[in-house]
């Protein structure tokens, strides 16, 4: 029997993307029109002929079942932005659940093909976290850390590292959604999983924040995971940015570098601050009034003020003072378990690059970069 409608489109655009392949191209290497091809796509046709099905899977370098089988459900995640307002952006959003569920079963099996599982081990933290009665997201954060092996003053130079070596999966991505930094998964799908925006105009310091703000849903809402929910729940979000802000930048560890820089200007003790502990400005300024150092507008309009007369650059909404850079932010753990089981023949070149989401010719290339590094 063949796959539904749905199932066709979602592989079809899947493949196509992951080969790094525009619809004309794909239509034309398959010898078919391209509004056939986009019509199989986008599910208009209802019935695809076996033969374009087959074109489209040879081009792909894929057999014809993986055209036709239902994609995997998620049934524990949080994906919740009100930027989804119409058709189109609640179709983008299915067809990143679909592919964050294709990821989820390459990673399980990569994983287990190299030798390579890693206990979750932020597991009992719930459980610790819900007796908790007041300052949840600031004692949660604690309660983190600690499980973590992180010490009480220590900054986190490599938050991607520390939560990939604790279990939890993360997947840096394109969403063209506004507004919409990321969303997460629970361990009961293959999880816990954090996905990550990396638009070109989110900052470093953002996708940092992204991951510690989703590891706060993880901890402290883990039993609101429902894929049909799509709206914000702004006293969950409050919590999960507070439980960000001290999970990243503890309040002992803050206040000790705050009166440390005391000799600093305004603009520079903030800069300092900010690159120490690598989190953005406005995090910086959201804590100094969480501490008593003035409203939160007040202090921002002072520092965009005053950073704007020193450096003779106004800031916009998007920009990042003394920013990080891409280096800061790495995820290479996935990229990883592609070589160690390329190197052990247990995935195919093709099927490499399907996982990768780049092209067979993109592929080769970072093989062959490979084959020029020392190991």
């Amino acid at each position: 029997m063949m796959g539904s409608k749905n199932a066709i489109s979602i592989n079809v655009k899947r493949i196509r993307v992951s080969r790094g392949m525009s619809i004309v191209d794909a239509a034309k290497a398959a010898g078919i029109s391209r509004q056939a091809f986009t019509n199989i796509e986008n599910g208009t046709t209802k019935e695809p002929k076996v033969s374009n099905l087959q074109a489209i899977a040879d081009v792909f370098d894929v057999e014809v079942l993986d055209l036709l089988i239902e994609p995997p459900k998620l049934t524990t995640v949080r994906f919740r932005s009100n930027s989804i307002k119409n058709k189109k952006d609640q179709e983008r959003r299915d067809q990143y659940l679909s592919d964050v569920a294709f990821w989820l079963n390459d990673f399980i099996f990569l994983q287990d093909a190299v030798g390579d599982v890693k206990e979750y081990v932020l597991k009992s933290v719930p459980a610790e976290i819900r007796r908790l009665r007041r300052d949840r997201p600031l004692r949660a954060a604690g309660l983190a850390r600690k499980a973590l092996g992180l010490k009480e003053h220590e900054p986190i130079n490599d938050l991607v590292s520390l939560v990939e070596n604790a279990g939890i999966k993360i997947k840096t991505e394109k969403f063209e959604l506004e507004d919409f930094f990321g969303f997460s998964v629970a361990q009961a799908d293959g999880g816990p999983a954090i996905m990550v925006n990396n638009n070109d105009n989110i900052s470093i310091e953002r996708q940092i924040f992204t991951v510690a703000h989703e590891l706060g849903h993880l901890l402290l809402h883990c039993e609101a995971y429902d894929p049909s929910k799509t709206v914000d729940n702004i006293v969950e979000e409050k919590e999960a940015n507070r439980f960000a802000g001290y999970f990243l930048m503890p309040q002992v560890a803050f206040l000790q570098k705050w009166e440390e820089s005391y000799g600093l200007s305004f603009v520079d003790r903030i800069l300092h601050i900010k690159r120490y502990f690598k989190v953005s400005y406005q995090t910086v300024i959201y804590r100094l009034s969480s501490v008593g150092e003035g409203q939160y507008n007040e202090l921002l309009n002072k520092f965009q003020t005053m950073y704007s007369d020193k450096y003779k650059q106004q800031l916009g909404k998007c920009d990042e003072p003394s920013p990080l850079d891409k280096p800061d932010f790495v995820e290479d753990y996935f990229l990883s378990l592609v070589r160690r089981a390329l190197d052990k023949e247990r995935i195919t070149v093709s099927k490499a690059a399907e996982m990768l989401r780049v092209s067979l010719e993109d592929m080769r290339s970072t093989i062959n970069a490979w084959a020029e590094t020392v190991s």
